[in-house]
This record gives C-alpha cells, structure tokens and sequence, in this order.
C-alpha cells in the first residue's frame, strides 16, 4: 500500500500546481475511498493552502492573532506533516 500512498501524495501535490490528467484524478479518487491516511494527507494540504491564499490576500489579519485552538490546530498538522 506505501507504493500506492507514495503516489497519491505526489499527485495531491502535483494537483495544487497544474490540472491533473483523468486518469491521475481517476487513481487518486479511487485511493482516496480506501485510504485514510491519504484522506487526512489531502486535508491537511488544502488547509495549508488555504492558509496561505490567505496570508496572500489578506496580509492586515496576520497581526490580529489567532485563536489557541487555531494556532494548535494548525501546529498539530505541521507536526503531522513534518513526521512523513
């Protein structure tokens, strides 16, 4: 399953970049019903993108703060992330 995991991680990547093919889409849907961890993988990467469109669009709310559960929200899926 780690081959599989492995690609599909590179695609959900790929994604955020350019259009993916049908049949990357395809492959990657189909991994996605049997694999949690990809699931939660997918998840994570698009709360950091939308976290960071943003820090890209809306610059002035970066020093209001943020909530504790936010911050630890958001520490706990860098701590994730950093641990694959």
């Amino acid at each position: 399953m780690k081959h599989f995991c492995r690609q599909a991680s590179r695609l959900e990547s790929d994604a955020f970049e350019r259009k993916l093919a049908p049949g990357e889409r395809l492959r990657l849907q189909f991994h996605l019903l049997f694999c949690s961890a990809c699931r939660h993988y997918r998840r994570d990467l698009q709360m950091m993108q939308h976290i960071f469109q943003l820090i890209r669009t809306q610059p002035e709310h970066l020093d209001q703060g943020m909530s504790e559960e936010d911050r630890a929200h958001i520490l706990d899926a860098l701590k994730r992330i950093s641990a694959e």
